[in-house]
């Protein structure tokens, strides 16, 4: 009880009857005064027993703070941050703030909440037995950046320390961590509609998905058989989309898709050219690599069912 925060909150709620009801040390309560200890005893409510219904007085300010505790374990913030962040209209935060939702195939493992490093500010909800989220404190917009690679820290460390493999949906940076929720909440669910392998999804970053997400179904079978036909899906072995895929997530940078795939570099050369007689383009080329990006995700749209990760 001793958090400087807890005893504010709770001088607030007795200020109605501050000058009846007295919050301080327990080894400062009079010797003929009424008084409950507070928590864990370190603190106590106190008034005068020639206080008009003094004891019913003390029960009310004991109520107070029992429900101000209760709020601050972990299960009654949670109930109050779960109440914030799943509805559009609450209140902002006085600073900025982001989303990170955390997602385990079953279940999030016990001791999670100590796992996280937290800042300050920061605030870990358990939403319910396989989703948390983490409100991550910014100190200006610019660290969304800095935040989405913590969001791939945290989901490394977590595999490695707890075994538990979790996906990561990342929403904007701004005051409303509401708003920042529902992205973050969008984000997993596309992510692992669309690209289940990566496990780390930032809203901002999934431009593409949202937009083939968007197309009405005719549209989107339209562009997708344009390249995936049966005739190209034929000649498309799984050695060769993955050999693509790591190279659009490699920003199509060579020597770091050689290095991601273990292969030499003349390997890969080789595959990007039978890629290019399979679908007549070349990945090497941006234009082509964009093309085949945005046809490939309209592909898994119609071929990939939802998945977690």
């Amino acid at each position: 009880m001793a958090d400087r925060r807890l005893l504010r909150e709770l001088r607030a709620a007795l200020a109605p009857v501050g000058d009846r009801l007295v919050l301080c040390a327990a080894a400062e309560t009079p010797e003929n005064g009424l008084w409950r200890p507070v928590g864990n005893g370190e603190y106590a409510i106190w008034c005068r027993p020639e206080e008009p219904n003094a004891e019913a007085l003390l029960a009310l300010g004991m109520s107070l703070a029992a429900a101000i505790l209760r709020e601050q374990t972990p299960t009654g913030a949670d109930e109050r941050w779960r109440r914030r962040l799943t509805d559009p209209h609450s209140d902002d935060l006085p600073y900025p703030c982001c989303v990170l939702l955390l997602q385990a195939p079953d279940r999030l493992p016990e001791g999670l909440r100590d796992a996280i490093p937290l800042g300050p500010q920061d605030m870990f909800v358990s939403m319910d037995a396989s989703t948390a989220a983490v409100i991550r404190s910014l100190r200006e917009s610019t660290d969304e950046a800095e935040t989405a690679e913590y969001a791939g820290a945290l989901r490394d460390s977590l595999l490695a320390e707890l075994g538990c493999e979790t996906a990561v949906g990342m929403g904007n940076a701004g005051t409303s961590p509401a708003q920042s929720y529902r992205e973050a909440a969008d984000a997993l669910r596309l992510g692992r509609r669309y690209d289940p392998e990566r496990g780390v999804y930032v809203w901002k970053a999934m431009l593409v998905e949202r937009i083939v997400d968007d197309l009405p179904d005719e549209a989107a079978e339209a562009y997708r058989s344009l390249l995936f036909n049966p005739e190209t899906v034929r000649l498309l072995d799984d050695e060769l989309l993955t050999t693509a895929l790591t190279l659009l997530h490699c920003g199509l940078n060579l020597s770091d898709t050689a290095r991601r795939l273990f292969i030499h570099r003349s390997t890969l050369m080789y595959r990007l050219d039978k890629l290019q007689r399979a679908t007549g383009l070349d990945l090497r080329n941006f234009d082509d690599a964009v093309a085949f990006r945005l046809l490939f995700t309209l592909h898994r749209r119609d071929t990939e069912k939802p998945t977690r990760f």
